[in-house]
């Protein structure tokens, strides 16, 4: 083989061991790495230096940091399907509003059970922060209740003057989402994993393309978003641990080629 260097992981492409389906494809790595490793253990003499070696319990992985966070990897990391969702009340709405006329209007249209659809509006003050006022809803305004139409969207009360801030929490109705859910019964997947890299001849100076492929990989089901306002947006970490098959004792490929042999 050919003397070569490595400059990137261009993308990872993610399948089905059984089905030969792509699960997942990420092209927009931030950083990657590929780990090759095995255990050694030493026979020593009285003296405490090296007299053989014994090397056992070989591994490899690759892992890396994707710069978009990806809906395909986090199913595979956490068991579950991307559940397409069509006229669906699952999304919790949270907002301020300002009375006016002994009414405030919500944006969107609270759903569920009649004269609970809200259930609670916190009355706010100067600063936006809840005080320990809170206003229920009912059937009827009272002292310390407030109703909710959902015809006008209006929250009707007697208990505020104009001006007034209350926040209120309800679940409007979303034409369509998307949504992953992470079961406690579900574990993250077992794929093929092809990662299509791109590599120097030193000798010729002349870029070529390489694959490292792994029949079988377990993905770690341990990954994390950092969430801080006005930082670098969040990366999508990842890592998969290569496992030999049933049928070889194999743990990856690495394939070197030139596009111009390729017919």
């Amino acid at each position: 083989m050919r003397e070569l260097g490595i400059q990137k992981v261009m993308k990872i492409r993610l399948y089905d061991i059984t089905t030969g389906e792509m699960m997942a494809t990420l092209k927009r790595l931030q950083e990657s790495t590929f780990t090759n490793g095995q255990e050694t253990v030493f026979l020593t003499n009285g003296d405490g230096s090296y007299a053989a070696s014994f090397d056992h319990s070989k591994m490899a992985s690759i892992s890396g940091a994707n710069s978009r966070i990806s809906g395909d990897l986090v199913s595979l990391q956490v068991g579950g399907d991307i559940e397409s969702l069509t006229t669906t009340t699952v999304i919790s709405h949270e907002e301020v509003l300002t009375v006016t006329g002994n009414s405030a209007t919500t944006t969107f249209t609270a759903t569920g059970t009649a004269d609970a659809e809200i259930k609670f509006a916190y009355v706010l003050d100067e600063n936006g922060n809840r005080t320990e006022v809170k206003l229920t809803q009912a059937a009827v305004v009272g002292a310390n209740a407030f109703t909710y139409d959902t015809a006008t969207k209006k929250i009707t009360t007697t208990a505020l003057v104009d001006g007034d801030k209350i926040s209120v929490t309800y679940n409007p109705t979303a034409s369509k989402a998307e949504r992953i859910s992470n079961l406690t019964t579900n574990v993250s997947a077992t794929v093929r994993v092809v990662a299509d890299c791109l590599f120097k001849d030193v000798c010729n100076d002349q870029l070529v393309y390489g694959q490292i492929q792994a029949e079988k990989g377990h993905i770690e089901g341990a990954f994390e978003w950092s969430l801080s306002e006005g930082g670098n947006p969040s990366m999508h970490n990842f890592k998969v641990d290569f496992l030999e098959t049933c049928d070889e004792n194999k743990l990856w490929d690495l394939i070197i080629y030139d596009k111009a042999d390729l017919t």
